[in-house]
């Protein structure tokens, strides 16, 4: 699922050939057209982008076998900000407004992983980084 939600509009540029004829069925395109609407026809591989990120960030915590949670915060905070980086660059929606919301969402998640490294390292109260945090993410999607 996740392969062809990343590799789809490559495979369906490729529908021509014998190996990737599968692609298509009208079941498939029906369904990556309607998963992939609110994107740019570039950009569709955002979705499984966002998948594998995921993916890796769990192999992170799985084998993190110090069970050092900084080492964690860390990984998070990188992935956050390469995902920030490349969605900043390319612009990955159709509407402006959904751009927005999806660079906030991701800021907001970034200052709450930095955010988070820091008060472990400092040995503070993370109360006022949560409340924070929840307060911008019921603003940006209220």
């Amino acid at each position: 699922f996740t392969l062809l939600l990343l590799l789809g509009q490559w495979i369906q540029a490729q529908s021509e050939r014998k190996c990737c004829s599968w692609i298509s069925d009208y079941r498939i395109t029906t369904f990556l057209d309607v998963y992939h609407g609110p994107f740019k026809i570039k950009h569709r591989y955002w979705c499984g982008l966002l998948l594998v990120t995921r993916f890796c960030l769990f192999l992170l915590f799985a084998f993190n076998v110090i069970g050092d949670p900084s080492i964690n915060i860390l990984g998070i905070a990188v992935c956050l900000i390469g995902l920030l980086v490349i969605f900043i660059w390319f612009k990955v929606y159709k509407a402006w407004y959904l751009n927005v919301l999806e660079a906030t969402f991701i800021t907001n998640l970034l200052v709450l992983a930095i955010g988070t490294y820091y008060v472990e390292l400092s040995g503070g109260s993370q109360k006022v980084l949560s409340y924070t945090s929840v307060t911008v993410a019921f603003a940006t999607f209220c």
